[in-house]
């Protein structure tokens, strides 16, 4: 191709689209070349060789620029959902402000069950060989709405997932694809590390919504606006969210990853949404707005089960699944490593620590009511059973 038409055509391209984005930068990259070109002779071989040479050089200068833009965004992930709180936990901790449980260390890989369409969610049967991990569940269905019960794990899941994800992209140690995908725990709470769960979405972005803070903020304002509700809405709270944080300059970027590569978005909360004014009418069509704008995204959305009852507030499309009460090996494993962290926060002996697990399982254990009480809400009812025994009581 002629120099001068390859010119042409870029000035063409250029002006005839006004969000090129990175091809821009190099179309300006090659008028300057061009302009180089016709004062001074050289040979076409060099001219190509030079033109490669920019492109690249301009290219490299734009990727990393997004990567450390990326790798800012990633960081923020993960520090804000990083850690667990110890309020209903670990009351003596959590008057604490320096002492947070982090999430990786105690984390205990979650169940579901999954209902037949055209029963009420609430008369599901629990056999066993319905029990799917809700890591499973999360890579097959590409829309998903996790439901459960106060103290079921909802948030917790919705929490590590969007941890380990970020984590993976900037090598973390702990957080990353590795400890998303370990095994569930057997009847004695251990693992099989050969049994790895399975996730292939490895490279999806997440992106982290509290639905009860959307609503709060940027449904208020949408109803005086007399907007009607669609996908603009929850992207204009996001980007908020970014711009509060200091990551203004990853706006374009996330949005672009949304429309080209798809993002695991996670709407967390829709039961807090409030009923007044069609808040929560208005946040279901938001939310299925949102993902027809942005096909390759896959969404997931927690609720408690009691909240997600009435047809018209159903997600069109969405798979339902609810989080189903722990096993008895995911107690023993969660009572483990929940007194393993705090031995470690507080300076406890390992050996004490254990000991006091070994007590706490036994006595859930060994007594029916307590065990049945424990599965449906372990992290608050094994503090409690906890702090029972450390007063020398038994229930």
């Amino acid at each position: 191709m002629p120099i001068l038409s390859l010119e042409e055509r870029l000035l063409v391209d250029y002006h005839d689209n006004d969000d090129m984005g990175d091809a821009g930068v190099v179309v300006k990259s090659y008028q300057n070349l061009y302009r180089k070109i016709t004062s001074q002779p050289l040979k076409i071989e060099q001219v190509e060789i030079e033109q490669v040479v920019i492109s690249e050089k301009v290219l490299s200068e734009k990727v990393q620029e997004t990567n450390n833009l990326e790798i800012a965004y990633l960081n923020h992930i993960l520090r804000e959902f990083g850690h667990m709180s110890l309020a209903g936990i670990d009351k003596k901790a959590a008057r604490d402000a320096e002492i947070r449980l982090n999430i990786g260390a105690v984390y205990t890989a979650l169940l579901t069950r999954t209902p037949q369409k055209e029963h009420d969610v609430r008369h599901m049967k629990s056999d066993q060989d319905k029990l799917r991990p809700a890591l499973e569940l999360l890579n097959s269905c590409k829309k998903l709405v996790l439901l459960g019960d106060p103290g079921s794990g909802k948030t917790t899941f919705v929490n590590y997932v969007a941890w380990c994800l970020a984590g993976e992209y900037c090598c973390h140690p702990y957080a990353n694809i590795k400890m998303l995908t370990a095994p569930m725990p057997d009847d004695d709470g251990k693992m099989d590390q050969k049994n790895q769960q399975y996730w292939d979405h490895d490279t999806l972005l997440p992106v982290h919504v509290v639905l009860r803070d959307f609503a709060a903020r940027q449904l208020n304002n949408y109803s005086d606006s007399g907007q009607l509700p669609n996908y603009e809405i929850l992207w204009q709270y996001i980007a908020y969210t970014l711009k509060h944080n200091g990551l203004k300059e990853y706006i374009p970027c996330l949005k672009k990853e949304l429309k080209n590569r798809g993002c695991l978005v996670l709407l967390d909360g829709l039961d807090e949404v409030p009923e007044a004014g069609q808040k929560r009418d208005h946040i279901k069509k938001i939310i299925e707005s949102f993902c027809d704008t942005f096909p390759n995204c896959r969404i997931l959305v927690t609720s408690r089960i009691y909240a997600y009852q009435k047809q018209q507030w159903r997600l069109t499309d969405f798979e339902e699944a609810i989080l189903a009460n722990f096993s008895k090996g995911q107690i023993q494993q969660f009572i483990d490593r929940w007194y393993a962290h705090i031995a470690e926060l507080r300076g406890i002996k390992p050996d004490d620590a254990q000991g006091r697990a070994e007590l706490l399982k036994r006595a859930i254990l060994n007594n029916p009511r307590l065990f049945v009480l424990v599965r449906t809400s372990a992290l608050v009812n094994i503090d409690n059973q906890h702090s029972r025994l450390a007063r020398g009581k038994s229930t």
